[in-house]
């Protein structure tokens, strides 16, 4: 049995979307940079920033969105039918934090799949946000001392190396952490941390 396709049918567009009023258009933006905002926060690369918050823009009805990602801030320009939307969120504070990454991303993509609304979309955003790290800093130095230490073995050094190297990654991070809890600029913040680190392993 042959079942026979319309040409018209087959070639045909799909459905433009409704526009969204003013309202809906500015509460898209707030959701999407807010996304954007904890993937910068804790870690994500910017490109993924941009998926993400392209992503979830257009599967709560936008048209298209223009974004510009920088070092502290994020801009957006959202378009839905004739009207469109400029903001400017600024990051503050910067970390790493998978656990949040990784909810922002399956987010977008539930939201992609429409299996949320905006209204739910801010109640898990609320959600992620709030989560909180799953190991404590006292843990966290000294597994990135030993990582980074480990590395030095790797790469051909001896164990009075190995141990530099775990001081100095060790220190290094807690001036990171420090710098990053008190909103220092993330530029400062790793420019400080590499010399600290360097200062430390040079003088051993």
């Amino acid at each position: 049995m042959t079942v026979e396709t319309d040409p018209q049918q087959a070639n045909a567009e799909p459905p433009a979307k409704t526009p969204l009023t003013y309202e809906e258009l500015a509460d898209v933006v707030d959701l999407s940079l807010w996304a954007g905002q904890l993937l910068m926060q804790y870690g994500a690369e910017s490109l993924r920033v941009e998926e993400t918050i392209h992503r979830l823009g257009t599967a709560l009805g936008c048209d298209w969105m223009d974004i510009f990602v920088s070092s502290n801030d994020i801009a957006v320009t959202t378009i839905s039918g004739l009207d469109f939307r400029t903001k400017i969120r600024r990051v503050i504070g910067t970390g790493v934090n998978m656990t949040i990454v990784s909810g922002v991303s399956r987010l977008s993509r539930r939201v992609e799949a429409g299996e949320l609304d905006r209204f739910q979309v801010r109640t898990e955003l609320e959600r992620i946000a709030t989560a909180k790290h799953h190991y404590p800093r006292w843990l966290v130095v000294p597994m990135v001392g030993l990582a980074c230490a480990a590395f030095s073995r790797l790469f051909g050094g001896d164990w009075a190396v190995f141990g530099v190297t775990f001081v100095a990654a060790s220190l290094a991070l807690i001036v990171r952490q420090e710098l990053t809890q008190r909103h220092f600029n993330p530029l400062l913040v790793t420019t400080v941390t590499a010399f600290v680190a360097g200062l430390l392993a040079s003088s051993a």
